[in-house]
């Protein structure tokens, strides 16, 4: 460490673990008014969300979402009176729960899934043809020997444009809720 501030007196600092310790004046002062930056630092690194990139102000975003995070599970604590508080990673997974409610749903397996049913259910749908040919998705199946239904028709309306046979398979997908 170096500094202008402290000279290189050392410092006897109880411990825990042995009686005393000696430490320079610096760190000894350094730790009493660590406080909150460091302990930030640390809770975030728990459950950190950041991926390397190049774009600067995606970083920056994250991180400002990281430490708002942080200071609502800080806030949650300091306000909540009950006997079971949330620990930061059962915070973090009800936040994300609330976040995405209604966007969230389990399929039969219990695997969580975009929902795509809303739109796919409602208003006009219109047939196209497309050039390459493409499992459809109601009656294709790949783990079965000669399941597999390869169609160039799809949905033009849908946002993620499905493969679908023309007839039957078309009007169940966009009449059931499950296709299966």
């Amino acid at each position: 460490m170096l500094t202008t501030k402290y000279s290189n007196k050392m410092i006897d600092v109880p411990s825990r673990l042995s009686g005393n310790k000696h430490l320079p004046e610096m760190v000894h002062e350094y730790n009493q008014h660590m406080m909150g930056v460091d302990r930030m630092d640390q809770m975030m690194a728990y459950y950190a969300f950041q991926r390397k990139s190049i774009k600067w102000w995606r970083k920056v975003f994250f991180w400002l979402l990281e430490v708002a995070v942080n200071n609502a599970h800080v806030l949650y604590k300091s306000h909540t009176s009950s006997s079971r508080k949330m620990s930061l990673k059962e915070f973090r997974r009800e936040l994300a729960v609330q976040l995405c409610r209604g966007v969230v749903q389990e399929d039969s397996l219990g695997y969580q899934r975009m929902d795509q049913s809303v739109e796919r259910l409602r208003g006009r749908h219109f047939p196209d043809q497309g050039r390459k040919r493409r499992d459809c998705r109601v009656c294709s199946d790949r783990c079965s020997v000669g399941g597999r239904s390869l169609v160039k028709s799809f949905c033009s309306t849908c946002s993620d444009k499905p493969a679908l046979c023309m007839g039957d398979c078309f009007l169940t997908y966009h009449t059931r809720t499950n296709l299966k």
